[in-house]
Order: C-alpha cells, then sequence, then structure tokens
C-alpha cells in the first residue's frame, strides 16, 4: 500500500513539461517573454487596422469623386459591416437609412455588396500597389 502512495506522490513531481505549462497557463500565470510577444502582436495589429482605416478613408474619398451615385456610402456600408463588424441596424442608423423598411438592414446589406465591388474596381486603378493588395484582400 506504501508503495502504490509513493509511486502516486512520485508521479505528481515528475510530469512531462508540455503538462506543467499547460498547468500554469490555467493558473493564470504567464511568462514574461509570452507577455511581451503578446503585447507585440497587439501593436501590430493596431498598426494594421490603423493603415486600414486610412486605406478605406482614401478609398470614400475616391469613390465620392471618381464614381458616380451613392458609391461613398456603399464603401461606407461595406466597412462598417465587413471590417467593423458592426450590425446592420446600427450601420443603418449611422448611414441614415434606418427609416426605411425593415429598419435599412437590407439597404445596408445590399450597400455593403456593392461597396466590395467597387473596392475592387478602385484597386484595379491604385497606383499604390501595396494599399491596393490590402484592400483586394480585405474586399474578396
Amino acid at each position: 500500500m506504501s508503495d502504490a502512495r509513493d509511486h502516486l506522490e512520485r508521479r505528481k513531481f515528475h510530469q512531462p513539461a508540455d503538462l506543467v505549462e499547460l498547468n500554469l497557463d490555467q493558473s493564470g500565470v504567464f511568462s514574461i517573454r509570452g507577455l511581451q510577444e503578446a503585447e507585440r502582436l497587439e501593436g501590430e495589429l493596431r498598426q494594421f487596422a490603423q493603415r486600414i482605416d486610412a486605406h478605406v478613408q482614401e478609398y470614400k474619398k475616391r469613390a465620392m469623386t471618381e464614381l458616380r451615385g451613392s458609391a461613398a456610402l456603399q464603401v461606407d456600408a461595406w466597412y462598417q459591416l465587413r471590417l467593423q463588424k458592426k450590425s446592420a441596424l446600427e450601420v443603418a442608423a449611422d448611414l441614415g437609412v434606418s427609416h426605411q423598411a425593415k429598419g435599412g438592414v437590407s439597404t445596408v446589406q445590399q450597400w455593403a455588396k456593392r461597396g466590395a465591388e467597387k473596392i475592387l474596381r478602385l484597386a484595379l486603378a491604385d497606383e499604390d500597389q501595396e494599399r491596393a493588395a490590402v484592400m483586394r484582400r480585405a474586399a474578396g
């Protein structure tokens, strides 16, 4: 009986390294390196989001001047629905169409679809190849 108890006690202290790390992660204890990496990645994500925002603003301006009708609204609807992940009702209110049938949801969904098409069209003519590539990936 004593041998079985000793064996169990020894097993507690001789866990494989991956189990020990798993236990540390579950306990909320993280390595400094892991926290630094997470902070670095969050910073990169913020920078990328800011770049996307700037690209979308540029494409909205270009949509107003180069395309006709409600192209800028369509680009904005696409951006808010697809990239910012806002609800269709929220976007409808933001774009001033919430008074329409079903709260404007159908309108902004249709605009978002057309907005993606406008983004792709603008990207074809964009001289900034890096921006065009980013916007094509976002709209595709």
